[in-house]
Formats: structure tokens, sequence, C-alpha cells
């Protein structure tokens, strides 16, 4: 059962200020990849695939944030027990946090 007293907007606020930090971030990932692409052609292919697996994995953390903020702070809006409850999303980001984190350190 949750309590009642749960201040679900001290919750929510570093949900919204974490998601629009990253999301602003991520605006400078995209204009980075393209100017990579746009301006190092005669790079070699596979540091292309890196740069392009880079991009796409932060493509896909955007999305997979963007849907838990939905979630949390709009479809969830004033429901203390939807707040407390974990969603796919974030089993989903934890895989891509985590695993994906050695994996690139390791190359």
């Amino acid at each position: 059962m949750v309590d009642p007293s749960i201040d679900v907007v001290s919750i929510a606020n570093p949900i919204f200020i974490g998601m629009l930090f990253f999301f602003l971030i991520y605006g400078g990932t995209i204009v980075q990849t393209v100017y990579y692409l746009l301006n190092y052609s005669d790079d070699r292919l596979s540091l292309k695939f890196l740069v392009a697996g880079l991009s796409l994995l932060d493509t896909v953390k955007a999305f997979v944030d963007g849907k838990m903020f939905w979630f949390y702070l709009i479809q969830n809006h004033g429901n203390k027990i939807g707040v407390s409850a974990v969603t796919p999303w974030v089993g989903v980001q934890n895989i891509l946090s985590v695993r994906s984190v050695p994996f690139w350190f390791s190359a």
C-alpha cells in the first residue's frame, strides 16, 4: 500500500530536471554526429560505424527516457500509486546504461 503522505512533486522534480538536461545534451550529440558525418567523410568505415552505433544507442536511450517521462509525469499525473509503479521501460533503461558502458570502455 502506498503512503498517502508521499509528496509526488518531490519525486517528479528530479525526474523532470534530469530529463530536461538529458534532452538538451542529446540535441548536442545529434549536431556533433551530423557534423562528423558531413566533414570527416575520409575516415575509416569502422570509425564511422562506431560513431553511428553510439548515436543509435543515444537515440534509443532518448526514446526510452521519453517513454518514462510520459508515464511518470503525464500519464500518471496526480496518481500516487502510478508514480510508485515500475514500468518495463525502467528495465530497458537499466540494460542500456549498465550493459552498454562496459562494452564501449573495453574496446
